[in-house]
């Protein structure tokens, strides 16, 4: 993750699957969908996730990501940049959007090394358990995640609207 977050230049967003015992929660995979980031923002919702699921069963094969992966798709990343790690309403929204009859494990990650961590319970009942205790471990294949990087992150682009004859400018 950390290697994600340092190699785009600007914010970027995935998903991980999470094998829970008892209260440890552990991200073993993590999967980048395809999105549009800017310095200060990434389209970071269930929209997301769902444009995720037919690039899941293409790679993985359907038995395996309808059985295995979808069903575990409990990890909600993103990287802030350069900014401070905090949970935005737009962070919020994502968390929100992402809701299950289970548990959604969210981490918030900056280019400065900082970790901001949470756990949505959603069932009987809605629990936030913020700023929980994490423990990194490495050892990602780079190789496949920078191939990710370039096929799925792009940057968004801009063009200012042409002035018209009814305008000031």
């Amino acid at each position: 993750m950390r290697y994600l977050v340092d190699s785009v230049d600007s914010e970027v967003a995935w998903l991980g699957t999470v094998e829970r015992t008892d209260n440890t929660f552990k991200i073993t995979e993590i999967y980048v969908p395809t999105q549009e980031v800017t310095t200060a923002s990434v389209n970071a919702d269930a929209e997301m996730m769902s444009d995720l699921i037919p690039d899941l069963i293409e790679e993985h094969g359907e038995e395996e990501a309808l059985n295995n992966i979808i069903p575990n798709l409990r990890a909600f990343c993103h990287s802030h940049h350069k900014m401070k790690t905090f949970w935005s309403a737009t962070d919020e929204n994502g968390i929100n959007g992402l809701a299950n009859s289970q548990f959604l494990v969210s981490l918030v990650l900056n280019q400065d090394g900082e970790v901001l961590g949470r756990v949505d319970i959603f069932e009987p009942m809605r629990i936030t358990i913020d700023n929980v205790p994490l423990r990194v471990d490495f050892g990602a294949d780079f190789d496949d995640l920078k191939k990710e990087i370039k096929e799925k992150v792009k940057k968004a682009t801009y063009t200012p609207k042409k002035p018209n004859k009814f305008s000031n400018s």
